[in-house]
């Protein structure tokens, strides 16, 4: 799926702002998501195995009430159309807004998680909020390196967080 022209305006693309990626990460507006949803489901679905917060049907309800993001991970050379998603919340914790993301999937995210990190900064950033928070294999350890492991989940994953702007 090529992201179009119009939906590309109506986007806000965080990550040119946070570093220089091969990816962009990309922010789907409400009014755009009819028209990616059959492509990033199953994304969704592999990211919801790791951590399943959420049914496919909450997801669908969070989106249309906007208590839930929707972002979408596409190569800058626009060849290979999308190639991952994730969620994001901004919820209170501890007095603090947290930016949570969660549901991510897609193809050979160690290639582009970084890209996430970067443009997830700057969403908290722009969101008021302390911390980011994910949950992910305890293999991401390597591919996280300044994000603390704050908890372990009963499927072995792990919970990482940084605080914004560190």
């Amino acid at each position: 799926m090529q992201i179009s022209a119009e939906m590309q305006e109506n986007t806000e693309n965080l990550c040119d702002k946070a570093n220089e990626s091969a990816y962009d990460i990309l922010h789907i507006p409400p009014k755009h998501i009819g028209d990616i949803w059959r492509h990033v489901v199953p994304f969704l679905i592999m990211g919801m195995q790791a951590n399943p917060r959420m049914t496919i049907r909450e997801i669908a309800d969070g989106l249309v009430d906007q208590s839930v993001q929707l972002w979408v991970v596409a190569p800058k050379d626009e060849e290979r159309g999308l190639v991952g998603c994730f969620l994001t919340s901004v919820e209170r914790d501890a007095g603090e807004w947290v930016v949570s993301l969660y549901g991510l999937g897609g193809r050979e995210a160690r290639k582009w998680v970084m890209a996430c990190h970067a443009a997830m900064q700057g969403f908290g950033r722009s969101q008021g909020a302390a911390r980011v928070r994910l949950a992910g294999r305890s293999a991401w350890k390597r591919l996280l390196p300044d994000y603390a492991v704050t908890a372990e989940m009963e499927n072995g994953h792990l919970v990482y967080e940084k605080a914004v702007g560190a």
